[in-house]
């Protein structure tokens, strides 16, 4: 795994290199146009990267060169940081208290919960029935 993200981030670097030189030379057209959109939708995928991935960059021992590290490499990168930490799950006491209803409320539930389930397999029933009858014009 690790030879395959060091391989991704040299050609990340090859990939950069090629588009800082058409900002220097320009290419001939259409290609200067296209590697500076492939090069301006890279670097946005690498922004959001470091949206997506900000948890295990929170996680390192260097949170502002992972970072740039990121934004220079991506993905190559982003997935050899250590993992997020696991929040604590909540006690289960507390998970299985159930939330006081007003009876008002639960009332009005229970009756629109009867009403829709009632109707529903009228309606499936209607719409499954195949027309016997020809329509004439």
């Amino acid at each position: 795994m690790k030879v395959l993200m060091g391989l991704g981030k040299l050609l990340t670097v090859a990939f950069w290199a090629v588009v800082a030189g058409n900002w220097l030379q320009p290419v001939a057209q259409p290609f200067a146009d296209l590697l500076n959109f492939a090069g301006g939708f890279v670097l946005l995928l690498h922004i959001l990267e470091l949206r997506w991935f900000s948890a295990r960059i929170k996680n390192t021992a260097a949170p502002f060169s992972a970072r740039l590290q990121v934004l220079l490499f991506g993905v190559f990168h982003a997935l050899t940081l250590p993992p997020a930490p696991v929040p604590a799950a909540a006690p289960a006491a507390e998970a299985a208290t159930p939330v006081p209803v007003e009876p008002e409320v639960q009332a009005v539930a229970d009756t629109a919960d009867s009403q829709h389930t009632e109707a529903e397999p009228q309606q499936l029933a209607l719409s499954i029935e195949p027309e016997l009858e020809p329509k004439h014009a």
